[in-house]
């Protein structure tokens, strides 16, 4: 990461692009809320949550991601949490993998870095001895699908989902993450989507309801209950909501120390961050 007062592509988008985007995707999110509110999602004439939602939200994001591929992957991780609960992802019918958000969009900004590195306008990031690892660990995991009780697709599906899509996103982090502006964009998308999900797990312990996930909710006693919420185990939650106090502390610290005499606009967002990192304690 270098240090550097080089600007991050998400500094110079153009106003007309972030408005088109804005009102793009936010369309798009109220039609998937209002389907899913509505119970039309999964019905016989349900064409525009089943095909023309995931297919237009994939379309603006590799628009966006082929003008700054850092603004694509920032809002791929923001949004990839919800997909499944917002019609969001392609759903192809029993017996044929689905095309997820993650799963196009993953491929997509792989395929994307890599083209842009072939065509020389990008240098690749080295893998490291970690990486490596993570590459035996993976062929491990394949041979062991034909032992798997769930079935051989579902077996590779489980793998890309839960262990390769996440090694893409982490290559292309390292690829489109190029200084400390980059790093800052990523710090607070992180803390925003952790203060959403403290948000959901502090209502679902206080209510006992589940939101967006079909399931119901695991009471082990009658006051204690085991967070569901949107991946259905605490475990990730937990994790995701952790990993951004450290992230969100350091720019909070550095934004304090980078000037004395800071903005009123610049104080309101640190006592945003403030609060924001205090939800996600919460959570």
């Amino acid at each position: 990461m270098t240090r550097t007062t080089q600007q991050s592509p998400l500094d110079r988008l153009p106003v007309w692009l972030l408005a088109l985007l804005a009102l793009a995707l936010g369309g798009l999110l109220a039609l998937a809320l209002m389907a899913t509110a509505s119970g039309q999602v999964g019905l016989a004439d349900s064409r525009l949550t089943n095909i023309v939602l995931p297919l237009a939200a994939a379309g603006c994001l590799i628009a966006l991601s082929l003008y700054s591929p850092l603004a694509g992957f920032l809002a791929w991780i923001a949004l990839a949490p919800y997909s499944q609960h917002i019609a969001l992802d392609l759903r192809l019918g029993a017996g044929i993998p689905d095309l997820s958000l993650s799963r196009m969009l993953g491929a997509f900004l792989l395929l994307l870095v890599i083209t842009r590195a072939a065509l020389g306008r990008r240098k690749l990031r080295p893998l490291a001895w970690s990486d490596l690892a993570y590459a035996l660990f993976l062929f491990g995991l394949v041979l062991s699908v034909p032992q798997t009780v769930y079935g051989k697709l579902e077996g590779l599906q489980t793998i890309l989902d839960a262990y390769i899509v996440p090694f893409i996103a982490l290559f292309v982090a390292r690829q489109v993450v190029r200084n400390q502006r980059d790093l800052r964009w990523l710090t607070i998308v992180l803390v925003a989507s952790g203060v959403a999900f403290s948000l959901l797990i502090i209502r679902e312990q206080l209510t006992g309801e589940v939101l967006l996930y079909a399931r119901e909710a695991a009471r082990y006693s009658r006051s204690f209950q085991k967070v569901i919420s949107l991946m259905g185990n605490a475990a990730p939650i937990g994790v995701t909501t952790a990993m951004v106090i450290p992230l969100g502390l350091t720019l909070l610290v550095q934004s304090l120390q980078a000037d004395s005499s800071a903005t009123p606009s610049r104080r309101l967002g640190q006592l945003a961050l403030a609060a924001g990192l205090a939800i996600c304690a919460l959570g």
